[in-house]
């Protein structure tokens, strides 16, 4: 659990860096650095989602047991990354059209654009928050969102869940 709100300007900079970690599967980061790179996984994916007073954040991955330690802290080292560099802008421009793309998806049916409104009218947000958080997305810039992932994820501090049988 982090302490942002889905109404503080920095959510939809973190929704940006969650979809440079897990958006686009095999051009996300988490899955080159864990997969592709060291095979520690199987799969691997991010979420960010939002509350009206604090939001989750997760990464979760499947390993064979003998890597979970190793996926365990390579997640925390490309977190730790993320806060302490910005983006390449080649990434940061990935994303950007990763998350943006999805938007007339959401409203391609009419059940698709109710739901999106209801939503937004329950927590009492502006009907069009699609377009004012694509506008903070498209503004973000690499040092944007660096600053979002140094001020709300504490990678060090995530809590671990470990379901499975034990390591040898």
């Amino acid at each position: 659990v982090i302490p942002i709100s889905y109404n503080d300007p920095d959510f939809p900079v973190l929704e940006l860096a969650n979809e440079v970690l897990s958006g686009g599967f095999y051009a996300s980061l988490l899955f080159h650095d864990l997969r592709e790179l060291h095979g520690y996984v199987y799969t691997v994916g991010s979420s960010l989602t939002g509350g009206k007073n604090r939001s989750t954040f997760n990464v979760r991955y499947g390993a064979d047991p003998k890597n979970v330690a190793r996926a365990a802290r390579l997640v925390v080292d490309d977190l730790t990354g993320l806060q302490k560099k910005p983006l390449p802008n080649d990434r940061l421009t990935r994303a950007k059209a990763l998350i943006l793309g999805e938007l007339p998806i959401r409203k391609e049916s009419y059940d698709g654009l109710a739901t999106q409104l209801i939503a937004y009218s329950i927590r009492d947000r502006p009907l069009d928050q699609d377009r004012i958080d694509a506008q903070a997305q498209l503004a973000a810039t690499p040092e944007k969102v660096r600053a979002a992932m140094a001020k709300w994820i504490r990678p060090n501090d995530l809590v671990r869940i470990v379901t499975g049988p034990a390591g040898k």
